[in-house]
């Protein structure tokens, strides 16, 4: 694989990974209408609405506090940490944490959560040894789609994937900007790890970005000693569309030549 061909794919893997944490908000907010009225309500009702729909999906949570500033409508949630139930003879379940949340002019339908701002700080997601922290997470003007993790199947792993890069087109953000990221895999036949100093995306909606910005990536395999570094890559105009095309098998079926993936 080209350098340029890695420097793209390196910059797809960490972006769906920086994300990781607004995706899970938006899976379980939609159902904090379940606790709150239709009437538009402060954030403090949606996101305790957010963190009970959790709690009733099987999921441990704990909060260390959890206060509300009524002058600008944002929650701040200390020490967060989210366990899902661990299944016998599964693989073991990766725990969400993060020091610090805060979510301004929150809100939640049946089609996923909306905030003025988000941040996270020291946030991760992992299984112990492998996973993906970051140290700030800031997402301004987002609308974080439903995620339906029922439609996958794990015997499918590329329709699967392409049903999850379908839902994240949806994801909708003025700006987001994501710094100090780490991901790290521990099993003994990949032991790697990788970081990266900020990733900045602007004008973020259907499926595209205006702008992307990654600085300060190096990834390292330490079962072959080989490692790549790149100081900036920017990338104008990105689109995944096409890539949930290219391997979604819909558009083929039936297609003949009117290349319906073009």
């Amino acid at each position: 694989m080209t350098n340029s061909r890695f420097r793209i794919l390196a910059a797809a893997t960490l972006l769906l990974a920086s994300v990781a944490l607004p995706t899970f908000i938006a899976d379980h907010a939609h159902a904090a209408n379940s606790f709150v009225s239709a009437k538009a309500v402060k954030s403090e009702a949606v996101v305790r609405g957010w963190l009970e729909d959790i709690r009733t999906s099987g999921q441990m949570v704990e909060v260390g506090a959890l206060d509300w500033d009524a002058a600008t409508d944002t929650v701040r949630i200390q020490r967060l940490k989210v366990t899902p139930p661990q299944q016998a003879g599964a693989p073991t379940a990766a725990t969400l944490s993060a020091d610090l949340i805060e979510i301004t002019a929150a809100a939640a339908s049946a089609d996923g959560f909306s905030a003025g701002r988000l941040l996270a700080r020291n946030a991760r997601l992992g299984d112990g040894g492998s996973g993906v922290a970051a140290r700030e997470i800031r997402l301004d003007g987002a609308v974080l789609p439903k995620i339906d993790n029922s439609r996958r199947d794990p015997s499918r792993p590329v329709q699967a994937l392409v049903e999850y890069l379908r839902d994240l087109s949806r994801l909708a953000a003025r700006s987001a900007v994501v710094d100090g990221i780490e991901l790290k895999a521990d099993a003994p036949a990949k032991a790697s790890g990788t970081t990266i100093t900020r990733i900045e995306a602007t004008g973020i909606g259907e499926g595209r970005m205006a702008r992307l910005t990654i600085s300060g990536f190096a990834a390292t395999d330490e079962k072959s000693g080989r490692s790549s570094r790149f100081a900036s890559l920017v990338l104008d105009a990105v689109d995944l569309n096409p890539l949930v095309r290219l391997f979604d098998p819909k558009p083929y079926a039936g297609a003949g030549h009117t290349r319906a993936w073009a």
